[in-house]
């Protein structure tokens, strides 16, 4: 066989060519007739690709930033919603427009301009004072040259200054705003019912067969935790770029182990025992900055993933707030599992019991809405004069309710009038009271999201100052101002969606979808 290979070299050769060639040249074509059609092209905007890895940086520093806003009490999980993801890549192909429309335009910012901007960021500050040595350093941590930064700056300034001439063109309406400021001065009056489930609990037992429904429909409850072991290795506040690049094709190129990673960069390796998906673990001794990794929402949410999980390999490097560089790979992985009904009994009957009354309040406050309404309309109840009702189990007060007033421009004080505490309480009630397409004569019924109870209301009379009202003038300014920054974005997005044909916009819905799971 070598002998005839050896004999017919140059035949082979052809032959290999024809099966070689024709691939180079139909997908070099391919290409070249459509840019976007690659695997990892999310968008294309003047010919140019926004794809995968550029799109997934923008997101994960989108909701690393939101969960910071929020302090860590939303999951990084919970926030990577479908629509958070298109508003990502539009965010992308936003500043990719205005970027070639600024440089189509020709617009650039002076040397003056840039220079004081660059003299009076804080960080190349020494003493309260520009200096170089520690602005080079600064962007040296983060793989920069002054000549790169300077390019980044004067780009994204050019970026703005489109946006801001469209602005300025902007034309507010005064007649809108005076609506604004006439609606910031509405009361309105409601007759209110508070239904606390625990009072539907009295008496309440389940039936034959309750508990065990109640058990297969809520499964989910009855489970022990996800949890797993895994290796660590944490890299923080790298002194150069090239340890950072360093990490990273180490724990990516020898992704069974961390031996290499620990020994060139000196990094401990951890193991770590027993870790939850919410970060809890019951293991002692591990230094504090391994906690704040192992409790950080991007890193949990990037180990508990079933490829992760069941490649039992080194994760990529991923890179956390504080300049931490991390990796980690699964050792061993316990899935959840159901526990028993026997097991669960006690638990069970408590969690069935306050469904139910959380059912039972629900339909109450329902029935007490329906009767009130129907009241109202039919004249039985108007303006205070209390309506003919039973008493409803579990209601709070007067079995008519009571009647609150409250104004729009003093929510502050809506938590005393309405008998709630708690901020997230009284802001989904008022809400619903202030509703536009809420008329007199009609209700809703809010669950509490803080305690376990039910308000009900119907709406009783709404009040409008008059146009030339003390209240309504002091509050034209700040309705005006508001208008003005409504229609100035307004200006901004119409003037985008034009561009967009200009510049050959395309999206590939299918392929973000792909890349989001």
């Amino acid at each position: 066989m070598l002998e005839f290979i050896r004999g017919h070299r140059r035949i082979l050769q052809f032959v290999l060519l024809l099966f070689i060639v024709p691939s180079f040249v139909v997908v070099g074509a391919w290409d070249m007739i459509s840019p976007g059609a690659g695997q990892s092209t999310l968008a294309t905007v003047d010919g140019r690709a926004i794809d995968r890895v550029e799109w997934d940086r923008a997101h994960r520093n989108t909701l690393d930033n939101l969960a910071a806003q929020l302090g860590g009490r939303v999951s990084i999980s919970g926030l990577d919603t479908p629509a958070a993801r298109i508003a990502s890549l539009d965010r992308l192909i936003q500043d990719r427009m205005l970027a070639v429309a600024a440089a189509q335009s020709g617009l650039s910012p002076s040397d003056e301009s840039i220079k004081q901007l660059v003299s009076q960021i804080p960080e190349f500050q020494k003493a309260g004072q520009f200096d170089l040595a520690t602005a080079k350093a600064f962007l040296a941590q983060r793989g920069l040259t002054t000549d790169q930064f300077e390019v980044n700056l004067r780009r994204d300034l050019a970026s703005e200054m489109l946006p801001r001439a469209l602005a300025d063109s902007a034309i507010a309406s005064r007649m809108l705003a005076r609506r604004l400021a006439l609606l910031d001065t509405e009361t309105r009056l409601v007759r209110l019912q508070r239904f606390s489930n625990a009072d539907f609990q009295k008496g309440l037992s389940p039936a034959t067969g309750d508990l065990e429904r109640f058990y297969q429909e809520q499964q989910s409850r009855y489970q022990t935790p996800e949890r797993m072991d895994l290796e660590l290795v944490v890299l923080a506040s790298p002194d150069s770029a090239e340890k950072v690049e360093r990490f990273t094709n180490l724990v990516y190129e020898q992704s069974e182990t961390y031996e290499s990673v620990g020994r060139d960069l000196k990094l401990p390796i951890y193991q770590i025992k027993d870790l939850g998906r919410d970060g809890q673990l019951t293991q002692s001794g591990l230094p504090p900055a391994v906690l704040a990794v192992l409790r950080d929402p991007k890193f949990l949410s990037s180990i508990f993933v079933p490829q992760v999980i069941a490649d039992r390999r080194n994760t990529e490097a991923i890179e956390l707030q504080g300049r931490r560089w991390v990796s980690g790979r699964v050792v061993a992985h316990r899935p959840a599992q159901t526990l028993p009904m026997a097991s669960v009994s006690s638990q069970l009957q408590a969690d069935w019991l306050r469904a139910e009354a959380s059912k039972r309040a629900i339909a109450a406050a329902q029935a007490w809405t329906t009767a009130q309404m129907s009241n109202s309309q039919s004249g039985q109840s108007a303006k205070g004069q209390p309506a003919k009702a039973s008493a409803a189990p579990g209601s709070s007060g007067s079995p008519e309710g009571r009647l609150v007033t409250l104004a729009r421009s003093n929510l502050s004080q809506a938590g005393a009038a309405l008998g709630l505490q708690q901020p997230a309480d009284i802001s989904a009630v008022a809400q619903k009271i202030f509703d536009p397409k809420l008329a007199p004569g009609f209700g809703e019924v809010v669950s509490l999201r803080s305690e376990p109870a039910v308000v009900a209301f119907v709406l009783v009379e709404q009040r409008l100052e008059g146009p030339s009202a003390p209240s309504v003038q002091q509050r034209l300014g700040p309705a005006f101002e508001f208008v003005q920054g409504y229609e100035r974005d307004q200006a901004i997005a119409r003037w985008l969606r034009d561009l967009e044909p200009r510049l050959k916009v395309k999206r590939y819905a299918d392929k973000l979808a792909a890349a989001a799971s």
